[in-house]
């Protein structure tokens, strides 16, 4: 039980980071992240996919965001 106990510490943390984070999103640089975050249930779903990227990938959070922006926009293509 002490594990579930510590991942979920762990996603509370990470949550509390990412959308830190999100409050500074810039439309000029990920435009489609941006429009999502404008609501509660895109919000959700960025964070959620935020923690899969971060949490299975091993990705940091601007590399999260940046991977999320060039999956969902085919017009632009961000450095990781």
């Amino acid at each position: 039980m002490k594990l579930n106990s510590n991942i979920n510490q762990l996603r509370t943390i990470v949550t509390a980071q990412i959308e830190e984070e999100l409050k500074y999103c810039n439309p000029s640089d990920t435009p489609m992240v941006c429009k999502m975050i404008s609501t509660p249930e895109g919000k959700e779903k960025i964070v959620e996919l935020i923690l899969e990227y971060v949490g299975n990938a091993g990705q940091s959070i601007a590399q999260a965001i940046v991977s999320i922006e060039n999956e969902t926009n085919p017009k632009t293509y961000l450095m990781q």
